[in-house]
């Protein structure tokens, strides 16, 4: 496995291109696919932040021991990262960037444009999850979305607000807004460790709030956690469901770019991937 995850992204041949392309969408045909546990190596320090590279394994569920796919990602500075989609032999399959403002005073990008192939395809980003959850519950937990948009069709993916999971947060956040201090946090403690011992789920939706798939976590421990990132520790499971064959290929971008900014110190609330 080692030897496979230090391969690098080779220059390709459009018929090299195209048996890529052709071998992700057979992969991406399952029901199901298994994430693997992320790797995180940090080099070069610069103003405060370590360059990181992710490296996610994707394997079908009849072989986890052997990945298909490997989404790469290099993060240079905070904010700003360079993601791919490649196969097990370095074939690169997809890429999107998120690139650093031009101008000082301007904003950093929400959204990147994604390449598929080596030709346009859509673009993903990350907002917040009330912007296509139109039906969450009385003191959901905030969260973020991850969504992405293709030729002709969409999917959004974030953290199930029906969880027991999230239950587990509401409860938490309650007991700190009405209880006093000395007995709020303790409480909110207890009930965001009765959280992680809960799985992590999350739901692939269209923009038009259709339920499409499902992705799982069985552990996935967000409470008092010390590490430099938020990214899972254990496997994945997504569930492609419904999904067109555009959707299954969106559906993989969305996680990619979910990783991208699950690399980075955690800063509260949920959030899909």
């Amino acid at each position: 496995l080692s030897t496979i995850l230090e391969i690098s992204e080779k220059a390709m041949s459009d018929p090299d291109i195209d048996a890529a392309v052709r071998f992700c969408d057979d992969v991406l045909s399952a029901p199901t696919l298994m994430l693997l546990p992320p790797t995180v190596e940090f080099g070069k320090s610069t103003w405060f932040w370590k360059h990181r590279t992710v490296t996610y394994p994707v394997a079908r569920i009849e072989t986890p021991d052997t990945p298909a796919l490997i989404i790469k990602i290099e993060i240079p500075s905070k904010g700003v990262w360079d993601a791919s989609i490649v196969t097990a032999s370095g074939a690169c399959v997809a890429r999107s960037s998120l690139k650093a403002p031009t101008k000082f005073c301007k904003p950093p990008s929400q959204s990147a444009l994604v390449e598929w192939g080596c030709k346009r395809f859509g673009v993903v980003g990350a907002g917040a999850s009330s912007t296509f959850e139109s039906k969450q519950r009385c003191g959901t937990v905030p969260g973020q979305a991850i969504f992405a948009k293709g030729p002709t069709q969409d999917v959004v993916f974030f953290e199930d607000f029906n969880s027991k999971r999230n239950d587990w947060k509401v409860a938490g956040c309650k007991s700190i807004a009405f209880g006093c201090f000395y007995l709020g946090i303790p409480c909110a403690i207890y009930y965001a460790l009765q959280a992680d011992g809960e799985p992590y789920e999350a739901l692939f939706k269209t923009f038009g709030g259709t339920e499409i798939g499902g992705f799982k976590i069985e552990k996935h421990r967000e409470c008092c956690v010390t590490t430099d990132d938020s990214l899972p520790k254990t496997e994945a499971v997504v569930h492609f469901g419904s999904m067109t064959a555009e959707q299954r290929r969106l559906a993989l971008v969305t996680i990619m770019h979910g990783a991208a900014i699950a690399a980075h110190p955690p800063q509260g609330g949920g959030g899909g991937g």
